[in-house]
């Protein structure tokens, strides 16, 4: 027998207050998510903004959610402008090549 018996079995809750807020995971998740999307290529950066978006409808107001959103969209925005020339070059190449009906 414990020789303290009003604690053997008592739990308590964490003051109020304490513990991360609502949304804070995945505000992380956008943060991650978008540096991924900047430095390895911005499909990455779709699953950012998810994150971003998800954690602001949770009702998280730190900087995280914002800056995950910045970088998941600057890094589609890079993703943009190194696959549109790629398409435009295809393109012309295609349209230049005469058929062979």
């Amino acid at each position: 027998m414990s020789q303290f018996p009003e604690q053997q079995n008592q739990t308590t809750p964490p003051p109020f207050g304490h513990g991360p807020p609502p949304g804070d995971q995945k505000a992380t998740l956008a943060l991650v998510f978008g540096i991924l999307a900047i430095a390895l290529g911005g499909i990455w950066g779709i699953a950012g903004l998810i994150f971003a978006k998800q954690a602001k409808e949770e009702g998280y107001v730190g900087n995280k959610a914002q800056i995950g959103m910045i970088c998941s969209i600057i890094g589609l925005a890079l993703l943009a402008l190194l696959w549109l020339p790629i398409f435009a070059c295809t393109a012309c190449a295609i349209c230049a090549t005469p058929f062979m009906w």
